[in-house]
Parts: structure tokens; C-alpha cells; sequence
């Protein structure tokens, strides 16, 4: 419940990040945990970091109104 009242605080945009940032946790949770890292995982996360990037321009959120 304290999580849901955390976001509903925020901006759909933060909301967004933090579905974006999952995978890239449990990733670096399977890394220390000493879990195979693949080139697939590897292509994941840097596409993930491009969006979040892409998201986060001040531009785009101003195209779309975030």
C-alpha cells in the first residue's frame, strides 16, 4: 500500500521509470548472486537506458505534456 501512495504522488512519467529500472535490478541482483550474464541481457539493459534517456529529454516531455 506505502508504494502505491508513493507513485500516485509522482508523475506517470516517474512511474514509468521505475518499470523501466526493474530488469535492470534483478540483473544486477542475478550478478551477485553469480547468475550467467548474456549478450541478450547486455543488449536489454543498454535499451532500456536509451529509453529512459529518451523519456527523460526535456523536449520529448514537453511534445507530449508529461
Amino acid at each position: 500500500m506505502e508504494e502505491e501512495r508513493m507513485i500516485r504522488g509522482t508523475s506517470p512519467a516517474f512511474g514509468l521509470m521505475i518499470m523501466y529500472f526493474i530488469p535492470l535490478i534483478s540483473s544486477l541482483c542475478g550478478i551477485a548472486d553469480n547468475e550467467q550474464f548474456t549478450l541478450s541481457m547486455l543488449v536489454s539493459v543498454a535499451l532500456i537506458l536509451i529509453v529512459v534517456y529518451i523519456i527523460n529529454r526535456a523536449g520529448l516531455r514537453k511534445a507530449i505534456k508529461i
